[in-house]
């Protein structure tokens, strides 16, 4: 390096090759003259540093794929970035321009015509991309000694301990369960249930049961606790979560409490209670509020919304360059990947309301054939019990013949006049703007015992199994009205054969307590949280006497909660007149934290208890942050999952850095949130999905919003458009989306080659950190390439690294002046800067002094 550039403080480029075991079908191409790696010129991210052109005074040396797998570094001088218009010299000060080499990638530069003859094509096209061969990227890494030497001060040293402190919040209350081993999962003995098989006699199904377990349950302030007596017909310990031994689930509890004794007998007289193996814990929601406060203090926080602007701002920075130097590659390995592309990678719809799930078209095409075949039959009963017939009912409605009305007059389109009026698109729902229409063929729960709603559901799903690639995950509603609702959703799944393995449900609930107060169904908001989950309890405690909801539950994968954000609580989280569920006893609704912690908990205690019988637990993916206050998305970065949505993210960078580091999931709707709150141009989608945030493009509802049967190819297609995303920009949007999805693992892990399924037990931030591209992805069956990935890791890792080292130094910090102060010795400065200042954070130590006053 010269001097003038060690002056300005400039560290340049420097190129790498990682190394790699070659195959021995790798060696049999190597072989072949046509295949040599001799006749090959570098691949091309090499290529594009060859572009760059050199003084007499840099060290250039091509690299080619002939010579040695270790090369020696280049060097080039600040004359040489012609390459890059020719910036100013303040334009790369403080930049070290790399080529990234560490991890193995899937990539070769072979031709085809001379594969081995004894492999099929698609055989060879998923092994010249496998995790034998290796590539590289380019890209633009500042030199972290400068970065550390200008940027480190006491503002920095403020903002990165309190996002660690909230990290390590998050962690604490949102945790991943392991997942159930595939050869133990209860769903397995229901498989013949599913695609359109014959509905077995219930006698049958009452066999392969599991017997009852001796649990007993109770609400304690709107949570229920639950305790576990016997570890008989147990699969998992709920609270440790490993697999009971057959030995153990003959085991008794022998410990009691006689006259106020503890006893270990099997023959104790007056025994008066017995104490549970297991017992569920239940966070307070005290701590809940404590934790808010800590967060929405971090939201508002000048410091960290400054030092969290302008890490956004270089992740996006850091993709454009990505891009630039690197699209190439990414196009050429797409080019190599035979036979797959965006049409035939998997994909899931992860945010679709079932109700709405077809089109317009569709749905006027079902209510003429339902009026053709069933005119005559009795489909609604009046108050006074009088039927109606169906041929009655559209005269009716329609006064007219039914060959009349088009979908203009089926009147379900949002787009013209709902922008930031949810009261009118809630009226969309109705067909031909009546509710007795989308009570007859839009519901479950009505005097036909929802016959139209499963048909047409039926048809959507033939229309799914044909595009063979698309998957989805249906929200269907349960109110908490009354308990009888989950056996008659549950009967209706079962009678009408709805299980397919295109389709997993997810249950919503409707944030609708002030409605079902006003209307008496329940007393209390505890009232509405038993309709909710006791159902569920019982069916698990004794699936023999609730069949149909025990295998209901083996096709649900998560909850959501549903309604408008935008509408304002009478009430906060912080009201002197906050209590607990059993006491609110109002028409007003509670806060959507409220309504978010109390599900959250209960949900949390309903997976123990699934995962004890050998079912996976579900997930919670709320609705959050397509209106409303910046609480809601706090609220949800503690508890969610993943969340729906979630556009808001734009107005807070702090919630968004957050949610960028735990890569929690966000479902986001553009062409829903085009008609009813951000115009399309002003969604942060394309932002969001740069920065490196976990997107996935969903429809919300097809049959509101979307003109065609293949809506999800629709969004997909609107996206690419409108933002310019090329085909491995939406690959990458579908890999997000099978990730964020509750299919099984098996699944999933064969959709997109991860290579071992268990990978997917981890959270989905240390799914991409803990392991290397290759083995969680192949570009054979995602169509992304590794290199995407191995971006896509480093940079959370490089943000995850930047927090960790100086939250070390912080505490390092922190410690020092602890000690200093407990000494309080007036000349302990020799030994205090022999113990705790060596030359790593010297500087900052000295910078940082003035702020002790933070740890105080």
């Amino acid at each position: 390096m010269n001097e003038e550039m060690t002056k300005n403080n400039i560290n340049v480029c420097s190129m790498q090759t990682a190394t790699y075991k070659k195959s021995e079908m790798e060696q049999t191409l190597t072989e072949d003259p046509i295949n040599s790696r001799e006749s090959k010129e570098a691949v091309c991210p090499l290529d594009e540093f060859l572009l760059f052109k050199s003084s007499s005074d840099s060290k250039i040396e091509k690299i080619n794929d002939s010579d040695s797998i270790e090369h020696d570094s280049v060097d080039l001088d600040d004359n040489s970035i012609d390459y890059i218009s020719n910036p100013d010299k303040t334009q790369i000060e403080d930049l070290n321009f790399t080529e990234s080499t560490s991890s193995r990638y899937s990539n070769a530069d072979y031709n085809l015509k001379k594969s081995p003859s004894n492999s099929t094509l698609d055989e060879f096209n998923r092994w010249i991309l496998n995790d034998e061969l290796e590539t590289e990227y380019v890209k633009l890494i500042p030199n972290s000694e400068i970065v550390f030497a200008k940027s480190y001060d006491k503002e920095m040293n403020i903002a990165i301990g309190l996002i660690d402190e909230v990290l390590k919040m998050r962690d604490e209350w949102n945790y991943e369960l392991p997942m159930i081993e595939h050869d133990h999962l209860i769903i397995h003995n229901y498989g013949h249930l599913q695609d359109g098989n014959p509905v077995l006699d219930i006698e049958s199904i009452l066999e392969t049961l599991p017997g009852k377990i001796d649990v007993k349950y109770e609400m304690i302030n709107g949570i229920y606790n639950i305790k576990w007596y016997s570890n008989k017909n147990l699969i998992y310990n709920p609270i440790t979560f490993k697999k009971i031994k057959k030995t153990e689930t003959m085991d008794l509890n022998l410990s009691y409490e006689l006259d106020g004794f503890n006893v270990s007998s099997g023959k104790c007289l007056n025994i008066k209670k017995s104490f549970p193996l297991y017992e569920t814990e239940s966070k307070s929601v005290h701590e809940f509020i404590r934790c808010l406060r800590r967060i929405m203090s971090l939201v508002h926080s000048p410091i960290v919304k400054s030092f969290t602007y302008y890490r956004l701002k270089f992740l996006l920075q850091s993709y454009q360059l990505y891009s630039l130097f690197n699209g190439k590659l990414e196009n050429e390995l797409s080019k190599k990947n035979i036979r797959t592309g965006f049409y035939n990678v998997y994909k899931v719809d992860t945010h679709v309301h079932h109700s709405a799930c077809m089109s317009q078209q569709h749905l006027l095409k079902f209510i003429r054939k339902c009026y053709n075949s069933d005119k005559d039959r009795v489909v609604f009963y009046n108050r006074e019990n009088v039927p109606s017939t169906l041929g009655q009912v559209f005269s009716n409605v329609f006064g007219c013949d039914y060959r009349n009305n088009s979908i203009d007059h089926l009147n379900m389109d949002a787009i013209r006049n709902c922008f930031q009026r949810f009261d009118r698109f809630n009226e969309k729902y109705n067909p031909f703007g009546s509710n007795l229409m989308r009570d007859i063929f839009l519901k479950y729960n009505n005097s036909i015992k929802g016959k139209y709603l499963a048909d047409i559901t039926k048809e959507v799903i033939q229309d799914l199994k044909n595009t063979h690639y698309q998957y989805v995950e249906w929200r269907i509603s349960v109110y908490g009205k009354d308990k009888n609702e989950w056996k008659t959703l549950s009967e209706w799944f079962y009678y009408n054969g709805l299980y397919c393995k295109h389709v997993r449900w997810i249950i919503q609930i409707p944030r609708l307590y002030n409605v079902f107060y006003k209307d008496g169904y329940v007393k209390s908001f505890s009232e509405l949280l038993e309709n909710i989950f006791s159902p569920l309890i019982e069916a698990l405690i004794n699936p023999k006497e609730n069949p149909f909801i025990f295998i209901l539950l083996s096709n649900i994968v998560g909850w959501d909660t549903v309604d408008d954000e935008s509408q304002l609580s009478k009430y906060s989280m912080n009201s002197p007149n906050f209590c607990y569920p059993e006491y609110w006893k109002s028409d007003d609704n509670p806060p959507y934290s409220y309504w978010g912690f109390y599900l959250y908990s209960n949900i949390r205690v309903l997976n123990q208890l699934l995962y004890s019988r050998g079912l996976n637990p579900l997930k919670f993916r709320p609705h959050c942050g397509e209106a409303g206050k910046i609480s809601h998305l706090a609220t949800m970065y503690l508890l969610a999952d993943s969340i729906n949505h979630g556009i808001l993210l734009k107005k807070t960078p702090v919630l968004q850095y957050l949610y960028y580091l735990k890569q929690i999931g966000i479902a986001v709707s553009p062409v829903s949130n085009n008609a009813l709150f951000l115009e399309l141009m002003k969604n942060p989608f394309p932002k969001f999905f740069n920065v490196g945030l976990n997107v996935s493009l969903s429809t919300d509802d097809p049959l509101i919003f979307h003109f065609t049967d293949e809506s999800l190819l629709e969004e997909y297609s609107i996206a690419s458009h409108i933002w310019k995303l090329n085909n491995i920009d939406l690959c990458e949007i579908a890999r997000n989306s099978v990730l964020q999805s509750g299919f099984s693992p098996k699944y999933k892990a064969s959709w997109l080659g991860i290579k071992n399924y268990n990978h997917l037990n981890k959270s989905l931030y240390n799914f991409l950190n803990d392991f290397e591209p290759c083995e969680i992805n192949d570009i054979s069956r995602s169509n992304v390439p590794n290199i995407r990935i191995q971006f896509r890791k480093d940079m959370l890792k490089g943000e995850m690294d930047l927090i960790n080292k100086y939250t070390v130094s912080i505490d390092r910090i922190e410690n020092a002046i602890n000690i200093v102060k407990n000494l309080r010795l007036k000349n302990v400065s020799d030994n205090f800067n022999k113990e705790f200042m060596n030359s790593d954070f010297n500087s900052s130590m000295k910078k940082f002094t003035g702020s002790s006053d933070r740890f105080n």
